[in-house]
């Protein structure tokens, strides 16, 4: 999409110039947002991308021992607040439901939906690494997943490859 090299179908990220490759055709509804990074939709109530893994707390907040970041937004707010003042939602945490549909995080064991790559409340990767190395793969220095070797920028993650020196 940005510039304009042969990529395969499939591809999440350019392997080139590292660019998203996923189209903003996505529904925008009441109980999505858009990633703070990669611009994907995702749960309002998400703190980690689902699709990249970027935090979804923004950095310029300020952070103070009397404040705690809202379990929806983000936000900071204060310690003893029952509800957000940005988005009103309760700071009561309620246990999530085991469902068909979830599976708990392989780091922190809170409950996710299945495809998701990334979980949602630590960032950890679900994406196991036991797949067979190949000669001509290796394994992309952020996610793990298996790239080819002259592949500059990874299409699961979108993370620049240190290049590979030839002996």
């Amino acid at each position: 999409i940005n510039c304009g090299k042969q990529i395969a179908i499939d591809t999440k990220f350019c392997t080139h110039c590292g660019a998203s490759q996923i189209k903003a055709e996505e529904p925008i509804t009441a109980n999505t947002k858009p990633c703070i990074n990669c611009g994907k939709q995702i749960a309002i109530d998400t703190k980690f991308c689902t699709h990249c893994g970027a935090s979804q707390i923004k950095a310029e907040e300020p952070i103070t021992a009397n404040t705690k970041p809202c379990i929806i937004c983000g936000k900071q707010i204060e310690i003893d607040t029952k509800f957000c003042a940005h988005c009103g939602a309760s700071q009561i945490k309620a246990e999530e439901p085991i469902t068909a549909n979830t599976k708990p995080c392989i780091n922190c064991g809170k409950q996710i939906e299945i495809e998701f790559k990334f979980c949602r409340h630590c960032g950890a990767s679900q994406i196991e690494t036991e797949e067979q190395f190949t000669v001509n793969t290796k394994p992309c220095i952020n996610c793990g997943e298996q790239i080819e070797l002259d592949t500059e920028f990874c299409p699961h993650c979108g993370v620049k490859q240190i290049p590979t020196i030839d002996m």
